[in-house]
């Protein structure tokens, strides 16, 4: 919407019809929501972008072991499908006996 100064705003309208037939019209200003909106979409590709061409192999998931994402990287070294990597667990991806990788998930 544009105001009378000429700046712009985004805004959002509600409308209801009352029983005599008047509109009740309510307009509120959303321009921050807008923005907050844009820094997060923006934040999220960075991630996105992070995540996706990382040479590292990155895995995201859950505390008890369950895999909901891997990167290309992560694929590569672990050579399975991302699809096969969610199917899994993060204990199928790493010896039982090692004992290093137990104390550092320990640490945590």
């Amino acid at each position: 919407m544009k105001r009378r100064d000429g700046s712009i705003i985004d805004i959002e309208i509600t409308a209801k019809q009352l029983h005599d037939g008047r509109l009740l019209v309510f307009v509120k200003d959303i321009s921050q929501r807008k923005h907050n909106e844009k820094i997060i979409k923006n934040s999220e590709a960075k991630y996105r972008a992070f995540f996706e061409n990382s040479m590292d192999g990155i895995l995201i998931g859950s505390p008890d072991g369950s895999i909901y994402a891997a990167n290309t990287a992560a694929c590569s070294i672990y050579d399975r499908t991302e699809e096969e990597l969610c199917k899994g667990n993060r204990q199928d991806l790493v010896d039982a006996n090692d004992t290093d990788f137990k104390n550092f998930l320990d640490e945590r």
